[in-house]
């Protein structure tokens, strides 16, 4: 169920004036208490004359987060930026942060594998987060937390995810010989802590999959103390080994074949790797967004898109789903319908899922990721080949043929010759055989 209200022009235009009104009651607040830090980088927000931390898209994140309370977006906004400052620096002010922003430590936690997110989404259209082989225990509390914030900022990108959140999944090694032997410090818990009172994310799941052991007992306590009050009650702890606790999440809607890691414990990265390639991409011309040669690309596809690629997985995406749907419900009209009839079906089509916030997805060979098809003359030609291809379901579904077989033609094979004595009269009675020595 997601939690987020519907939105409208009226209530997006009421909760952003909320949050102006509590931003500057915030900052009146903190100007009056000098003795403290909190809130030192959004008054120095305010002071630029081209930023944007003053759009109501970036407002909006933070609103869609905590459900449109004006209140608590405006206490987030605050506590992010003074976080995003401490990790990134000042920069973040200019501009979003980059994957530059990370350092080289950081870099190189993220191309680990360490903490990756997921191609595709669960049942309900949440992005999901895995952390995998030993969670990044081996970098300082710092550097992880730089990385999460990252993550947690890209991924809410989209509309649907800030409305709907994240989840996040621990899956621990089930091969003792892939389990890390890197303590887990306590102290790294009031630090995680402040990481969760600030992130520009709403978590609304938290899967932790260990060894049904009570070694492990220590390291759900650290986790479970490094959250805030509010994402401990969505808390989940899976104890098994390997299908037992795949099986246990697929009950969660998590698409469990995309875990990056194999029953023996190894890390798969060939998604990451895909994923920062894209996010170089999409970093390196997000200035020139507005021009209409840049491809649009998308890492992950929404619940409402409509995905072309070869594959099996791909023909079940819920998108793709109720794409055929609308096929199968307005094929009867198509197939009867002139041709000026037939161009305002498939509009009709097209418009229907651009109005629902859907898009049309292609895979792109090089470089592979999702690609936004912008031109409508190419909509209905994937509407019109989508039409065609029904058309020859429908027609295998009649033309099949069904072949009868009679046993009774097998019997006595003991050897000897056959010869068929009769065929049936022409009331179609049954055929004899008679057995000749």
């Amino acid at each position: 169920r997601v939690l987020a209200p519907e939105e409208s022009p009226e209530l997006l235009e009421d909760s952003l004036n909320k949050l102006s009104v509590e931003l500057r009651r915030l900052r009146e607040h903190h100007r009056q208490h000098r003795d403290s830090t909190a809130g030192s980088a959004y008054d120095t927000a305010c002071s630029l004359e081209e930023s944007y931390i003053h759009t109501d898209k970036f407002r909006l994140r933070f609103l869609r987060t905590e459900l449109m309370n004006p209140i608590l977006a405006a206490e987030r906004l605050v506590t992010f930026l003074d976080r995003a400052v401490e990790f990134y620096g000042e920069k973040v002010l200019h501009r979003p942060v980059r994957l530059e922003d990370l350092g080289k430590d950081g870099l190189e936690l993220l191309r680990s594998g360490d903490y990756q997110p997921l191609p595709f989404r669960d049942r309900t259209g949440r992005r999901i987060i895995a952390f995998v082989n030993n969670f990044g225990l081996c970098f300082p509390i710092h550097v992880r937390i730089k990385v999460i914030y990252y993550l947690h900022w890209v991924l809410t990108e989209d509309v649907e995810t800030q409305r709907k959140g994240l989840v996040g999944i621990h899956w621990w090694p089930c091969s003792a010989s892939k389990r890390s032997n890197v303590p887990i410090p306590f102290s790294d818990a009031a630090k995680g802590a402040k990481l969760y009172a600030g992130h520009p994310a709403r978590v609304t799941a938290i899967h932790v999959c260990l060894p049904n052991s009570p070694n492990f007992a220590q390291f759900r306590s650290i986790l479970a103390l490094g959250l805030s009050k509010e994402t401990r009650y969505r808390f989940k702890v899976h104890k098994g080994e390997g299908l037992i606790v795949q099986y246990s999440l697929h009950g969660y809607g998590i698409p469990v074949e995309l875990l990056p890691v194999t029953e023996t414990g190894n890390v798969k990265t060939a998604n990451l790797k895909q994923w920062i390639k894209l996010r170089k991409f999409r970093e390196r011309t997000s200035s020139t967004t507005a021009n209409s040669e840049v491809p649009i690309v998308v890492d992950c596809p929404g619940l409402k898109d409509v995905i072309f690629r070869v594959g099996d997985s791909y023909f079940r995406h819920p998108g793709n789903v109720w794409f055929r749907g609308c096929i199968e419900a307005k094929y009867d009209a198509f197939e009867n319908a002139s041709s000026e009839e037939k161009e305002r079906i498939v509009c009709d089509i097209v418009d229907g899922i651009l109005n629902s916030d859907g898009h049309f997805l292609e895979w792109g060979r090089d470089p592979k990721w999702w690609i936004v098809v912008k031109d409508r003359g190419a909509m209905r030609l994937k509407v019109l080949g989508a039409f065609r291809n029904h058309r020859r379901r429908v027609k295998g579904h009649w033309n099949a043929q069904e072949v009868q077989s009679n046993t009774d033609k097998f019997v006595n094979q003991d050897g000897r010759k056959r010869q068929k004595l009769d065929v049936g009269d022409d009331n179609g009675s049954s055929c004899f055989y008679k057995c000749l020595s």
